[in-house]
């Protein structure tokens, strides 16, 4: 996960949602963190192979992980040039 992804994750509390889907051909579910807008799917921003046995263990391990992220000591974007890209992103 890049900085970038980690930032976008932090900085849009209510839009971030955690799925899972699945099963594959082996019976194991993939997990993934969204970003929504406007009540609809914007991108996908952390995507797993399908390694969880079912769907919700899968949800529970994105929003561990979105957890974990808000945690993190990050740079804060006005002391990064992520700062521009950030502001590019919500205009």
């Amino acid at each position: 996960m890049t900085i970038l992804t980690a930032l976008i994750i932090r900085t849009n509390g209510e839009n971030i949602h955690c799925e899972g889907a699945g099963p594959d051909k082996d019976g194991k579910y993939a997990g993934f963190v969204e970003l929504w807008k406007d009540d609809r799917l914007h991108d996908i921003l952390v995507q797993t192979r399908h390694t969880y046995s079912t769907r919700q263990e899968a949800v529970d391990t994105m929003k561990r992980l979105v957890t974990e992220v808000c945690e993190m000591d990050l740079p804060r974007p006005a002391d990064t040039r992520l700062a521009a890209l950030l502001a590019e992103e919500e205009s």
